[in-house]
């Protein structure tokens, strides 16, 4: 009989100590992936959509062809340029970008003095100016200035999203007056990286155009495609289809850009609601442990009380 009782002893210590072990490893395992996810679910639900941005016009190579169709380029005439002598005078300084962009465009008007007077009249430097402020501040529809010789695979009256509101950034005395009327510096920082973003945009914006009238230029011993289009009026109507082209690939870029930013958008927040679910599943992992424990720690004082409770009856 003593030697069942001490078999039936040495299975119930081996037992106890291999369930021991047992649960000792589960609690270690389910505590670690319980970490783990939490972890991965706090980096998921803080998220952040990857946004691009920077829409870029079209470039001219991609569309001349739309502009002249079946239009063979021709050899330029030589001629003397008659020199005319300008009075000095103090003039504004311009961006120089938009007076590139105007020496560009000038060149296809360059034929006879006549002609580029005019362009020169209609086309100065402060008009061109007012033009371009125009179309990034945002009050230029496409097809506006081209007329029936619209080319752009754009809507016609498609709008060019303002890029800027050509606003100056609060300093000396107007950043004093903001804080009188109770403006708050945060709100006055804010406001002027705004201003300096949409400055940034604004001269991108020109670099581009600058680039793509430059790309435009006829070479040095061909005329101008723009010249066999001898009405001064109808040649401006192709210039500004062929810039409403470029605002176009503008528009069509800054499009996909918003669509991929959508897309991006969504897949952030999906994320970051897989990441919530994971948090709210450690978290529930957590308290069925603790629960589990808290079982135990009951079960395992029952014993020990009842263990004791013998003792003190024998």
């Amino acid at each position: 009989m003593n030697m069942v009782k001490k078999i039936f002893g040495l299975v119930e210590d081996y037992l106890s100590l291999a369930l021991r072990v047992v649960l000792t490893l589960a609690i270690a395992g389910i505590l670690i992936y319980t970490l783990v996810s939490a972890l991965s679910g706090y980096v998921m639900s803080n998220k952040e959509a990857s946004l691009r941005s920077g829409a870029s016009g079209a470039e001219y190579a991609d569309v001349v062809d739309l502009v002249f169709e079946d239009q063979k380029r021709v050899m330029a005439d030589s001629y003397e340029e008659e020199e005319e002598k300008e009075e000095e005078e103090i003039k504004k300084v311009y961006d120089p970008n938009i007076v590139a962009i105007g020496d560009s465009m000038r060149l296809h008007f360059n034929e006879k003095p006549a002609t580029r007077g005019r362009f020169d009249d209609e086309m100065s430097d402060e008009n061109l100016e007012l033009m371009l402020m125009g179309i990034a501040g945002g009050f230029y529809s496409l097809g506006d200035r081209s007329r029936d010789v619209y080319k752009a695979s754009c809507d016609r009256g498609t709008s060019f999203p303002a890029l800027t509101s050509f606003q100056s950034e609060l300093t000396g005395e107007e950043l004093q007056k903001e804080l009188d009327r109770g403006t708050t510096k945060e709100q006055i920082n804010e406001y002027n990286m705004l201003v300096r973003e949409q400055e940034r945009e604004y001269q991108r914006f020109l670099i581009q155009l600058r680039n793509f009238w430059a790309d435009a230029e006829p070479p040095a011993d061909e005329k101008s495609q723009f010249q066999a289009i001898t009405s001064y009026g109808g040649r401006m109507a192709y210039l500004w289809a062929t810039n409403d082209l470029f605002l176009c690939g503008w528009i069509t870029a800054q499009q996909e850009i918003d669509q991929a930013n959508a897309r991006a958008e969504a897949e952030a927040a999906e994320t970051r609601a897989e990441g919530t679910a994971k948090l709210m599943a450690a978290g529930a992992s957590l308290v069925a442990v603790f629960a589990f424990f808290a079982t135990f720690a009951l079960v395992l004082i029952a014993m020990v009380l009842g263990r004791i409770e013998k003792r003190l009856n024998k």
